[in-house]
């Protein structure tokens, strides 16, 4: 007989099933069909690769402070001095210490300017234009100090930085990422600020201890 009214008939096996519009099982899960559901890693774990890239800019970060500091002292110097000249010759005089130490060079706080300077010209075989580089800065230091007529202070900066430049560069490259990585200005503000606290500690005690004589001499009967 034939099929009843309004009765359908059954599909096929292999037609899309009831329910179905996209043609899937009702069962299978997106993740099923490989990736994940958002289209992540099906492993679930994230990339390294940002974790990677902000170690590595903290570490660069870290490794270029100490020639910032070193920059940032040199820079409040120069601007300290002003157009002052004699203020101006000891700025140079203090970037040339600096730069001593940064090459690997012997410096000796209590030298005159003039034996510091011959002394240096023949330990780091200076040539003719990087004497007289020297020489400015030796004069214009001598004349600071010594004379009631110092030199004018024009051009003093450009020497001292062009006389730094050529000092590291006649240096080792191991020399020079020392120099870069670890200045002598850097250590000088460590040490510097380590005295300034164990002064303040000093200072401290001393109040301390003032406090402890003044209470006993007002509270006799205490111990």
């Amino acid at each position: 007989g034939g099929t009843g009214r309004g009765g359908g008939s059954q599909p096929p096996e292999g037609d899309v099933p009831v329910g179905s519009p996209d043609g899937l099982d009702p069962g299978l899960q997106p993740g099923d069909l490989g990736g994940t559901a958002d289209g992540g890693d099906a492993s679930g774990q994230s990339s390294p690769w940002p974790v990677v890239a902000i170690s590595v800019g903290v570490v660069a970060l870290i490794a270029a402070l100490p020639t910032v500091v070193a920059g940032a002292r040199r820079g409040l110097r120069w601007r300290r001095a002003g157009r002052d000249p004699v203020a101006a010759a000891e700025a140079a005089w203090s970037d040339l210490r600096d730069t001593v130490r940064d090459a690997g060079f012997d410096w000796n706080p209590a030298a005159t300017p003039r034996a510091t300077g011959r002394k240096l010209a023949t330990a780091a075989g200076l040539d003719e234009d990087s004497r007289d580089l020297l020489v400015h800065l030796v004069t214009s230091t001598e004349r600071a100090r010594y004379s009631t007529t110092p030199d004018d202070a024009e051009g003093l900066r450009g020497d001292s930085a062009m006389l730094r430049r050529t000092l590291l560069r006649s240096r080792s490259l191991g020399r020079r990422i020392r120099a870069a990585l670890w200045p002598s200005a850097t250590a000088d503000v460590i040490l510097m600020s380590a005295n300034r606290v164990a002064d303040a500690l000093d200072w401290t005690d001393l109040a301390g201890e003032r406090m402890r004589l003044r209470a006993g001499r007002l509270l006799p009967g205490r111990r």
